[in-house]
């Protein structure tokens, strides 16, 4: 588990008019409320270099999309990052994953 920092929370249409804002910047959380209207901007220190899975916690949610692999880069490296290299990294990771459920069952 990642903890973050909330740093903004956006409130827009129905939602600012509607809901109380359950989060606060400055806040430390693992995990966000979604509804409306609403966006935040986090920031965290990641555990590791590679791919992290993002997701929704209601299962129901994520396998209808609200789940993405998230590119964690090394901020010291030199290395220029692009959507075509981001792109072939996660083909990858979808495949070995796919590639491990299978040797399961």
């Amino acid at each position: 588990m990642t903890h973050f920092q909330v740093v903004d929370v956006r409130m827009q249409g129905p939602a600012k008019a509607e809901h109380e804002p359950l989060v606060a910047v400055g806040d430390w959380r693992d995990t966000l409320p979604l509804y409306g209207d609403v966006g935040f901007t986090i920031r965290f220190v990641a555990p590791f270099v590679g791919l992290m899975m993002v997701h929704c916690h209601i299962q129901k949610h994520s396998d209808n999309g609200m789940l993405a692999l998230a590119q964690i880069h090394d901020a010291a490296s030199e290395e220029e990052r692009t959507p075509a290299a981001e792109a072939r990294e996660a083909a990858a990771y979808r495949a070995s994953v796919r590639g491990a459920g299978a040797s399961r069952e």
